[in-house]
Parts: C-alpha cells; structure tokens; sequence
C-alpha cells in the first residue's frame, strides 16, 4: 500500500467515524493547550516573584543557627546542619522554588564564643566558606536576628545594612533581649550589645524595620524607621502570590471546629521558666481563663512541651509555622479569637483575629 493509498483510507476513515475524530482531535487540542498554558502560569510567576525580589536590592537569605554554649567550641558537619533546621526541612525549596536566587546556611555553630577579634575573624572566614560574592558585591543587605555573628561581617568591614527587629516589640526593650541571650552566652550578649544590634544603634544600620503596634515605648534612633506589619504586608500581596508562600510552610490548610487559638511561648526553651513552671502555668490557663474553651493549640516553633494533661480534648496543630499566616491558614471555619502571653505575638494578627493578651508570669492583671 502506497502512501496515496494510505492517505484515501484514513480520510475515508475519518469520515465514517467524525464525532470520535472530532472528539480525539479536541482532546488533543485540549491537552497541548493545557500543559502550554501551565507552563506559562508558572514561569510568569516564578519571573514575577523574581521581579519583587531583586526590588529589594538582595538575593541572599541567612539563615541564623543557635550556638551550644559558653566557649564551645564543636564542629558542625552536614547532617548537624541539617538536624538543626528540622523545625523547617522545606528550607532548599526557597532557593528550588524562586523566593531567592540563592540560599545558604550561615554556620554560627562553628564559631565559639570568645574575644572579638577571634569571633570576627571566624565569621568573615565563615562566611567567604560560603561560596557567595563578596559582602562588599551586594547594593543592599538586608538582616533579622543582627545579634548573631554574621552582623559582625558587616561591622567589620564598615558595611551598611537594613536591620529588621528580630521580634515584634523587641526593639522597645533591647536590654531585656540582651537580658535573654546573656543567661546563657554572655560573651556573645555583651559582644551584640556593644555594637547596638539589639538596639538598632549601630551607626552602619541605613534604615530599621519594626512593628510599630508592638513597641511599648517610643523608638527614637537616628536612622529611619518604618512599621512593618506582617499581617498587612501579606494581606496586601495578590492571593496567588500569598498561597505560594503559605504553602512552602503548610502544604495543606488547617481545618478546625476551634473557637480560640492559643499561641503557646518558649519560656523554658529560654530558661525563663522550669518545664514543670511553664506545664503548671499553663495548666492553670486551662482550669482559669480559657476553662471551658474549644481550643486550637498553636505551638511556638521552638516549643518542645506537650500540653495535652493541661488541655484535655484541644486540637494540637501538628505543622510549624509563622504565626503570622494564621489569618490564610484555614479551610472552612476560622476560629474568631487568639490568645497568647505577653503582646507581642499577637501584634501581627490584631486585624484578622480578636486578640487576648495574657498577663506575663509575675505581671499583674490589667
């Protein structure tokens, strides 16, 4: 059979049978369609994302990693790394994803605490171990937790920086910060203080982020300062582009019969509290104040303890993540209130939630 022959047959074919050519051929149609218009979506998002990005003047994310104590002087390999970023194991994604060109782990646990010159000199070689340009190539560098020793680089070589408080509120009462750090690493809290890291003095410090709402006295500093809210910040961004970004911390959206969230704090983690004190506190919580309440519990990320005795019959969220995506978390029912110790985890959420701010232990009710 020649190809004429061929030809004749398979129109003949087709005209004995159009409603399945017409079918096959809208499938087909359909299908190229689809996967071109996919494709498309995706990369101008991604170039889009891009875009906002490079606006900011920085493609490079430190990541800050606690030290394990006074003068430790322990050496981190791969897996350490790693096993101390748990809390977040989706971190390579930002770099796969388009958040940020690159991404790369600052290793603050290999660098014992000791004297400045020391210290400095480790976190400037650290750092060129990191395989990335020259501090000196970035237009702008932009820095949360400027305690830790990666600021030092800067310092050290006389670089301008954007700071951005490492907490809502923190930049109101930095000598409490320091307060924190120092009951553990008084080398590294003495060594930040001196060169206003918590304070935001540093006269290399071009312009400071914060929470206005949560600061609970004036900030005065010779740079400026702008307020900086979270909660607004994504509720501005297009709702394409803020499920992107909820979906890199939570895959799947919460679903709750909850009527109260509590945000749960850190205090023994920060040896502010025993464990048995911050159970027994928040024990008391569930008997007192919120006896009664459907609760949905939201731990801090670095909250170890189980409150299940303490709040009998509570949902628990399993996933972490910033408290701050809270309002676009949900699918179906929101609950209506959320309530935490102290203010200023709940300065982020004020417009999408009512909030309930609990008096801190040893703090006397308003």
């Amino acid at each position: 059979m020649n190809f004429t022959q061929s030809f004749k047959l398979a129109i003949k074919s087709l005209l004995l049978s159009k409603m399945r050519a017409l079918l096959t051929m809208l499938g087909i149609i359909i299908g190229v369609a689809a996967v071109i218009i996919i494709t498309s979506l995706g990369n101008g998002t991604q170039n889009y994302m891009n875009a906002q990005f490079e606006r900011l003047g920085s493609n490079l994310v430190q990541v800050m990693i606690y030290g394990l104590g006074e003068d430790s002087t322990r050496s981190v390999d791969a897996e350490d790394m790693y096993a101390l970023v748990e809390k977040y194991p989706q971190w390579p994604l930002l770099e796969r994803r388009g958040f940020f060109n690159q991404v790369r782990l600052f290793p603050y646990l290999r660098i014992p605490h000791g004297e400045e010159g020391q210290v400095t000199a480790q976190a400037l070689s650290a750092y060129d171990a990191l395989g990335l340009p020259p501090l000196e190539a970035f237009s702008k560098v932009y820095v949360a937790g400027a305690q830790f020793y990666f600021s030092l680089c800067l310092v050290a070589k006389g670089l301008a920086f954007s700071f951005f408080e490492d907490a809502a509120g923190a930049l109101s009462h930095p000598q409490r910060e320091a307060g924190i750090l120092a009951e553990r690493f008084p080398r590294h809290a003495a060594l930040a203080q001196k060169h206003g890291l918590f304070s935001g003095e540093n006269p290399l410090i071009r312009e400071v982020f914060c929470c206005g709402e949560a600061q609970s006295a004036p900030i005065s500093l010779p740079c400026p300062v702008w307020d900086f809210s979270v909660e607004r910040a994504l509720g501005a961004l297009p709702a394409r582009q803020r499920k992107r970004l909820l979906r890199f911390f939570l895959p799947r959206p919460l679903k709750t019969q909850a009527d109260t969230i509590l945000l749960t704090q850190q205090f023994s983690n920060l040896g502010l509290l025993g464990e048995g004190e911050q159970l027994a506190l928040y024990r008391a919580l569930g008997e007192g104040t919120l006896a009664g309440e459907h609760l949905l519990i939201k731990k801090h990320p670095d909250d170890p303890l189980d409150y299940c005795q303490a709040f009998p019959g509570a949902e628990v969220v399993a996933e972490k993540f910033p408290a701050e995506l809270l309002p676009w978390a949900f699918r179906g029912k929101r609950p209506r209130r959320v309530c935490a110790f102290g203010s200023s985890a709940l300065a982020n959420l004020g417009e999408s939630f009512e909030t309930l701010r609990l008096p801190l232990p040893g703090e006397a009710r308003p």
